[in-house]
């Protein structure tokens, strides 16, 4: 194993780097400041099984097939991802996320059979996700976000069966969720925020039940949320912020004991907040504002914790204050009317309506 990550080397690598070291496992030259074409000759270092660089080289094809791990994240990398790619037949793992990388994501990538982790996020690429990436059967993590990518969600996703994390963020994909999408059993993360989807959600979004987190926020997302949503009894966080959500709140959120982040704010939900949420003694973060909910907010559990931000822009919404000195005070003098007091939320302001 050679190591020189972070010694501000910079120049050129020996042309001969890989005739002098045919024998190396696990090279790291990354963050430095090398320039120049990355030697052809590293081709024969035909043991390399780990390769950690600041560059993305044309004849990255050459490199060995034993090649395990390739990674050039945070290098400042310029250029289209070559097609060249799709030969290293060995790669399990492949990090090329926070760079300058242009033009698509190559459907040579499809031919890496053995890939477990592919992350491209925090790039420029455009276009679609390739319709080649569903041969990738062992592929648990896949990161596309802060990318140009756009069209649908394409169905073939829905044959990587392996996949644990999915984060389509932060892009421009369009349509609704691919049926397909609700096959991936063992899906533990989904982030899909940030585009422009559409459509309802998944009807039997139930299927995902080892997923912890859900991000659909801002999409524009419409119809009721599922009933389906009580057999996700792992989930931790949910956002569903700023989309064109309709209906009600399920009460059936009020059994999923491990939430912990609950946000639906700025949509169209209408009626009371289920008493049933009292239940989650997890729950940390639960904002409901600017939507058309109405009735008293519940003050069990840990509604008592929750900032008056979470229930604004709810004109009909309204909160009983309990004033019982003054109530006996008042029930003494014979003055009490049991009319209760009230803080209703209108927009940003709290007003109290004696």
């Amino acid at each position: 194993m050679i190591s020189l990550v972070s010694n501000q080397l910079s120049g050129r690598l020996p042309s001969n780097i890989g005739n002098l070291l045919p024998n190396l496992e696990e090279l790291y030259l990354g963050s430095n400041h090398l320039i120049g074409p990355f030697p052809v000759s590293i081709s024969n270092a035909s043991q390399l099984t780990i390769l950690d660089i600041g560059v993305l080289p044309s004849s990255v094809g050459n490199l060995s097939g034993e090649l395990e791990r390739f990674y050039a994240s945070t290098c400042n990398i310029q250029g289209s991802i070559p097609s060249e790619i799709g030969s290293l037949s060995g790669l399990i793992d492949m990090e090329l996320g926070n760079n300058k990388l242009t033009g698509i994501v190559p459907t040579t990538i499809g031919r890496l059979n053995k890939l477990q982790s592919l992350s491209l996020s925090d790039n420029k690429l455009k276009g679609s996700i390739p319709s080649e990436l569903y041969h990738l059967n062992q592929l648990a993590f896949l990161f596309l976000t802060n990318n140009r990518l756009s069209g649908p969600i394409p169905d073939c996703l829905g044959n990587l069966v392996s996949l644990r994390q999915l984060f389509l963020d932060s892009n421009t994909f369009s349509s609704s969720i691919p049926s397909t999408l609700t096959g991936l059993n063992d899906l533990l993360i989904l982030n899909l925020s940030s585009n422009s989807l559409s459509g309802p959600l998944p009807i039997d979004i139930g299927k995902w039940k080892v997923l912890s987190s859900v991000d659909f926020s801002n999409n524009r997302f419409s119809g009721d949320i599922p009933n389906g949503i009580a057999d996700l009894k792992d989930l931790v966080h949910f956002s569903l912020s700023n989309n064109r959500i309709t209906g009600s709140i399920p009460g059936s959120f009020g059994e999923l004991w491990s939430l912990e982040f609950l946000d639906l704010s700025r949509n169209n939900l209408s009626g009371e907040i289920p008493k049933s949420l009292e239940k989650l003694c997890y729950l940390k973060l639960f904002n409901v504002s600017f939507n058309r909910l109405h009735g008293e907010i519940p003050k069990g559990g840990s509604f008592g914790n929750y900032l008056i931000e979470s229930f604004k822009g709810n004109e009909a919404l309204c909160e009983e204050e309990e004033e019982e000195e003054e109530e006996e005070e008042e029930e003494e003098e014979g003055k009490i009317n049991n009319s209760g007091r009230f803080v209703t939320f209108r927009n940003v302001e709290t007003n109290f309506v004696p």
